[in-house]
């Protein structure tokens, strides 16, 4: 076998591996690992991991617009999924058709969500349009949701 042919495959080797690894870091007590801190630190996962925000949803009666419910994240999900449903508010959407569900999915029912989020120090923003129910907003795979971002 050449050194050229030896190289090649070396080198796919090389670009095969490497894009994993992430999934191989030690992790002890759900401490970072320096991984995060070398390769994210301009990038926008490691701002949404640094970020600080609170998502409160609320369960309303369409017709009297009374609020029946309010729920946090805390109340369904386990420390991580929380953490990565404050960092990131397209996430607020089929968290908001799980409680949607979880009230029992009638017809008469709402949800919207209270999401502020602060990055870069910049003071906390509403990242979810308040006034829309999540519960009637199609779940897309791709694609942002028209609700998100709202114009100040």
């Amino acid at each position: 076998m050449s050194l050229g042919v030896a190289f090649f495959f070396v080198w796919v080797l090389v670009q095969a591996l490497l894009p994993l690894r992430r999934f191989f870091r030690a992790r002890q007590s759900g401490a970072p690992s320096l991984l995060d801190y070398d390769w994210d630190h301009f990038c926008w996962n490691m701002k949404a991991k640094a970020s600080k925000g609170t998502a409160y949803f609320v369960v309303y009666h369409l017709q009297t617009g009374e609020e029946l419910r309010v729920f946090k994240g805390e109340d369904f999900l386990i420390d991580h999924q929380v953490m990565f449903l404050r960092g990131h508010p397209h996430a607020a959407v089929p968290f908001a058709h799980f409680v949607h569900r979880e009230c029992g999915a009638s017809v008469d029912l709402g949800v919207k969500c209270f999401f502020l989020m602060d990055i870069n120090e910049r003071g906390a923003r509403e990242m979810v349009e308040p006034s829309v129910d999540l519960a009637r907003v199609p779940i897309k795979p791709f694609g942002c949701y028209p609700c998100l971002y709202p114009e100040r």
